[in-house]
């Protein structure tokens, strides 16, 4: 629980001291921003690092499937039908990080114009 105590008097005391140099140094916010921007485009690329992976072991399940192993053919189709969904939503997710993270680094372009 002090740990806890410590950390978050750490963030808040962090906090105020970017509020205190942003108000001597406009710089700094935007610098702060710009950093911000940063770590999230980097965790939406390791996002979307992962939902690849995933993708790809989908792929690889699917091209290693085999409809006589399943037992029957109504097996085999449905374990296609969900893979296809499953590799669809996935791709689905990929678009949308990929979108937010384009209009991130478009701001960042903006910001680091300035």
């Amino acid at each position: 629980m002090e740990d806890f105590n410590k950390n978050k008097n750490y963030q808040a005391n962090s906090q105020n001291s970017w509020e205190e140099l942003s108000e001597i140094d406009p710089n700094l916010e935007r610098q702060k921003e710009i950093e911000q921007i940063k770590n999230k485009i980097s965790k939406l690329e390791q996002q979307d690092k992962e939902i690849q992976a995933q993708i790809q072991e989908a792929l690889k399940l699917t091209r290693e499937a085999n409809s006589e192993e399943m037992g029957d053919v109504h097996s085999y189709g449905n374990f296609l039908d969900r893979a296809d969904y499953e590799i669809e939503r996935l791709s689905e997710q990929s678009y949308n990080l990929s979108v937010e993270i384009s209009g991130l680094e478009f701001k960042l372009s903006k910001l680091e114009e300035n």
